[in-house]
Protein backbone atom coordinates (compact mmCIF):
# COMPACT_ATOMS: atom_id res chain seq x y z
CA UNK A 1 0.00 0.00 0.00
CA UNK A 2 3.04 2.31 0.04
CA UNK A 3 3.75 4.60 -2.91
CA UNK A 4 6.17 2.04 -4.37
CA UNK A 5 3.68 -0.80 -3.98
CA UNK A 6 1.32 -2.14 -6.62
CA UNK A 7 -1.96 -2.89 -4.87
CA UNK A 8 -3.69 -0.25 -7.03
CA UNK A 9 -2.50 -2.01 -10.18
CA UNK A 10 -3.74 -5.29 -8.73
CA UNK A 11 -7.12 -3.71 -7.93
CA UNK A 12 -7.32 -2.33 -11.48
CA UNK A 13 -6.78 -5.83 -12.89
CA UNK A 14 -9.38 -7.33 -10.56
CA UNK A 15 -11.87 -4.65 -11.65
CA UNK A 16 -11.37 -5.86 -15.24
CA UNK A 17 -12.25 -9.43 -14.14
CA UNK A 18 -8.72 -10.80 -14.19
CA UNK A 19 -7.53 -13.14 -11.47
CA UNK A 20 -4.17 -12.25 -9.93
CA UNK A 21 -1.87 -14.79 -8.30
CA UNK A 22 1.76 -15.16 -7.29
CA UNK A 23 3.81 -17.51 -9.46
CA UNK A 24 7.04 -19.21 -8.43
CA UNK A 25 9.51 -20.06 -11.16
CA UNK A 26 11.10 -22.90 -9.20
CA UNK A 27 8.10 -25.06 -10.17
CA UNK A 28 6.20 -25.54 -13.45
CA UNK A 29 4.14 -22.49 -14.39
CA UNK A 30 0.46 -23.42 -13.88
CA UNK A 31 -1.60 -24.01 -17.02
CA UNK A 32 -4.10 -21.35 -16.01
CA UNK A 33 -1.54 -18.55 -16.17
CA UNK A 34 -2.20 -16.43 -19.25
CA UNK A 35 0.16 -13.51 -18.54
CA UNK A 36 3.20 -13.17 -16.30
CA UNK A 37 4.05 -9.70 -14.98
CA UNK A 38 7.66 -9.11 -13.91
CA UNK A 39 7.44 -5.72 -12.21
CA UNK A 40 10.54 -4.00 -10.91
CA UNK A 41 12.46 -7.20 -10.17
CA UNK A 42 15.70 -6.58 -8.28
CA UNK A 43 16.98 -9.97 -7.11
CA UNK A 44 18.77 -12.19 -9.63
CA UNK A 45 16.69 -15.07 -11.00
CA UNK A 46 18.51 -18.45 -10.92
CA UNK A 47 19.48 -19.87 -14.31
CA UNK A 48 17.19 -22.90 -14.03
CA UNK A 49 14.21 -20.64 -13.40
CA UNK A 50 15.12 -18.43 -16.34
CA UNK A 51 15.22 -21.54 -18.52
CA UNK A 52 11.75 -22.51 -17.33
CA UNK A 53 10.44 -19.03 -18.12
CA UNK A 54 12.09 -19.09 -21.55
CA UNK A 55 10.56 -22.46 -22.40
CA UNK A 56 7.14 -21.25 -21.27
CA UNK A 57 7.43 -18.26 -23.60
CA UNK A 58 8.48 -20.45 -26.52
CA UNK A 59 5.29 -22.43 -25.98
CA UNK A 60 3.07 -19.37 -26.40
CA UNK A 61 3.51 -17.56 -23.08
CA UNK A 62 2.80 -13.86 -22.57
CA UNK A 63 5.20 -11.69 -20.55
CA UNK A 64 5.05 -8.08 -19.36
CA UNK A 65 8.45 -6.80 -18.18
CA UNK A 66 8.38 -3.55 -16.22
CA UNK A 67 12.10 -2.93 -15.91
CA UNK A 68 13.79 -1.19 -13.01
CA UNK A 69 16.70 0.54 -14.79
CA UNK A 70 18.97 0.12 -11.78
CA UNK A 71 18.75 -3.69 -11.73
CA UNK A 72 19.06 -6.60 -14.14
CA UNK A 73 17.56 -9.78 -12.63
CA UNK A 74 18.64 -11.82 -15.66
CA UNK A 75 15.71 -11.14 -17.98
CA UNK A 76 17.84 -9.30 -20.56
CA UNK A 77 18.82 -12.42 -22.58
CA UNK A 78 15.19 -13.54 -22.66
CA UNK A 79 13.94 -10.15 -23.83
CA UNK A 80 16.72 -9.98 -26.43
CA UNK A 81 15.60 -13.33 -27.86
CA UNK A 82 12.35 -11.57 -28.66
CA UNK A 83 13.99 -8.46 -30.12
CA UNK A 84 13.67 -6.22 -27.07
CA UNK A 85 16.26 -4.69 -24.75
CA UNK A 86 16.78 -1.93 -22.20
CA UNK A 87 19.24 0.69 -23.42
CA UNK A 88 21.85 2.16 -21.02
CA UNK A 89 20.17 5.58 -21.15
CA UNK A 90 18.30 7.37 -18.39
CA UNK A 91 15.73 9.63 -20.07
CA UNK A 92 15.14 13.20 -18.85
CA UNK A 93 12.91 15.89 -20.36
CA UNK A 94 13.15 19.52 -19.33
CA UNK A 95 10.10 20.56 -21.35
CA UNK A 96 7.55 17.74 -21.45
CA UNK A 97 7.41 16.45 -17.91
CA UNK A 98 5.14 16.00 -14.91
CA UNK A 99 4.76 19.16 -12.84
CA UNK A 100 8.16 20.59 -13.78
CA UNK A 101 10.14 17.45 -12.91
CA UNK A 102 12.56 16.55 -15.75
CA UNK A 103 13.12 13.11 -14.23
CA UNK A 104 9.44 12.27 -14.90
CA UNK A 105 9.10 12.78 -18.67
CA UNK A 106 5.70 12.81 -20.30
CA UNK A 107 5.64 10.55 -23.34
CA UNK A 108 3.04 11.31 -26.00
CA UNK A 109 4.43 9.93 -29.28
CA UNK A 110 2.58 6.70 -30.05
CA UNK A 111 2.79 4.00 -32.70
CA UNK A 112 -0.25 2.40 -34.32
CA UNK A 113 0.03 -0.75 -32.20
CA UNK A 114 -3.20 -2.04 -30.63
CA UNK A 115 -1.97 -1.30 -27.09
CA UNK A 116 -1.83 2.44 -27.73
CA UNK A 117 -4.56 2.75 -30.36
CA UNK A 118 -6.62 5.81 -29.50
CA UNK A 119 -3.88 7.44 -27.43
CA UNK A 120 -2.76 10.92 -28.50
CA UNK A 121 -0.71 13.89 -27.35
CA UNK A 122 -3.66 14.79 -25.15
CA UNK A 123 -3.24 11.45 -23.34
CA UNK A 124 0.42 11.37 -22.25
CA UNK A 125 2.12 8.79 -20.06
CA UNK A 126 4.20 9.74 -17.02
CA UNK A 127 7.33 7.60 -16.61
CA UNK A 128 9.40 8.28 -13.47
CA UNK A 129 13.16 7.81 -14.03
CA UNK A 130 12.72 5.66 -17.16
CA UNK A 131 15.34 3.94 -19.26
CA UNK A 132 15.14 3.93 -23.04
CA UNK A 133 14.27 0.61 -24.66
CA UNK A 134 15.00 -0.71 -28.14
CA UNK A 135 13.24 -3.12 -30.46
CA UNK A 136 15.49 -4.76 -33.03
CA UNK A 137 15.83 -7.67 -35.45
CA UNK A 138 17.19 -10.72 -33.57
CA UNK A 139 17.48 -12.77 -36.76
CA UNK A 140 14.11 -14.54 -36.59
CA UNK A 141 12.03 -13.80 -39.72
CA UNK A 142 8.84 -14.96 -37.97
CA UNK A 143 9.18 -12.37 -35.19
CA UNK A 144 7.43 -9.01 -35.33
CA UNK A 145 8.19 -6.05 -33.07
CA UNK A 146 7.07 -2.46 -32.68
CA UNK A 147 7.75 0.57 -30.52
CA UNK A 148 4.72 1.60 -28.44
CA UNK A 149 5.48 5.03 -27.01
CA UNK A 150 8.39 7.46 -27.25
CA UNK A 151 9.61 10.55 -25.45
CA UNK A 152 9.59 13.97 -27.05
CA UNK A 153 12.40 15.02 -29.39
CA UNK A 154 13.57 17.46 -26.71
CA UNK A 155 14.28 14.65 -24.24
CA UNK A 156 17.88 13.78 -23.39
CA UNK A 157 19.38 10.40 -22.65
CA UNK A 158 22.00 10.37 -19.91
CA UNK A 159 24.59 7.59 -20.22
CA UNK A 160 26.43 5.89 -17.36
CA UNK A 161 29.51 7.88 -18.39
CA UNK A 162 27.64 11.16 -17.96
CA UNK A 163 27.35 12.01 -21.65
CA UNK A 164 24.03 13.05 -23.19
CA UNK A 165 22.19 11.95 -26.30
CA UNK A 166 19.28 13.71 -27.98
CA UNK A 167 15.80 12.20 -28.17
CA UNK A 168 13.28 10.99 -29.00
CA UNK A 169 13.67 7.67 -27.17
CA UNK A 170 11.41 4.65 -27.18
CA UNK A 171 10.17 3.92 -23.65
CA UNK A 172 8.07 0.81 -24.32
CA UNK A 173 8.01 -1.79 -27.08
CA UNK A 174 6.28 -5.06 -27.96
CA UNK A 175 7.18 -8.24 -29.82
CA UNK A 176 5.12 -11.20 -31.00
CA UNK A 177 5.55 -14.43 -32.90
CA UNK A 178 3.16 -17.12 -34.10
CA UNK A 179 4.42 -20.69 -34.03
CA UNK A 180 2.98 -24.17 -34.52
CA UNK A 181 2.02 -26.38 -31.59
CA UNK A 182 2.57 -30.12 -31.20
CA UNK A 183 -1.16 -30.64 -31.71
CA UNK A 184 -1.00 -29.02 -35.13
CA UNK A 185 -2.50 -25.70 -34.09
CA UNK A 186 -0.87 -22.29 -33.65
CA UNK A 187 0.10 -20.23 -30.66
CA UNK A 188 1.40 -16.68 -30.37
CA UNK A 189 4.06 -15.57 -27.92
CA UNK A 190 3.76 -11.93 -26.89
CA UNK A 191 6.22 -9.82 -24.89
CA UNK A 192 6.01 -6.19 -23.78
CA UNK A 193 9.02 -4.37 -22.33
CA UNK A 194 8.61 -1.03 -20.52
CA UNK A 195 11.73 0.82 -19.41
CA UNK A 196 10.10 1.77 -16.14
CA UNK A 197 8.25 0.00 -13.34
CA UNK A 198 7.32 3.02 -11.22
CA UNK A 199 4.64 4.23 -13.64
CA UNK A 200 2.40 1.35 -12.48
CA UNK A 201 3.00 1.80 -8.75
CA UNK A 202 0.53 3.29 -6.29
CA UNK A 203 2.28 6.65 -6.45
CA UNK A 204 1.93 7.05 -10.23
CA UNK A 205 -0.77 4.74 -11.60
CA UNK A 206 -3.38 7.51 -11.42
CA UNK A 207 -1.14 10.02 -13.23
CA UNK A 208 -1.86 10.93 -16.85
CA UNK A 209 -2.91 7.82 -18.83
CA UNK A 210 -0.77 5.36 -16.87
CA UNK A 211 -3.64 3.19 -15.67
CA UNK A 212 -5.10 2.79 -19.16
CA UNK A 213 -1.71 1.93 -20.61
CA UNK A 214 -1.03 -0.69 -17.95
CA UNK A 215 -4.42 -2.32 -18.51
CA UNK A 216 -4.02 -2.17 -22.29
CA UNK A 217 -0.69 -4.00 -21.97
CA UNK A 218 -2.38 -6.70 -19.91
CA UNK A 219 -5.30 -6.85 -22.34
CA UNK A 220 -3.15 -7.27 -25.45
CA UNK A 221 -1.01 -9.88 -23.75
Amino acid sequence: TADAGMNRARAALLAEYYEVADVRLDAPIPDGVKVLVAAGLQAAIPAAELDRLSAWLEGGGRLLILADPGYDPGLSPIAARWGLRVAPLKVLDGRSNLRGQPEIPLAMRYSKHAIVRGFSAALPLAFPLPAAVEDFEPGDPALFHDALVSSSAEAEGLTHAGTRQQGPFTLAAAAWKTSATLAGGATETRVVLVGDAAFATNGFLAEASNRNFFLNCAGWL
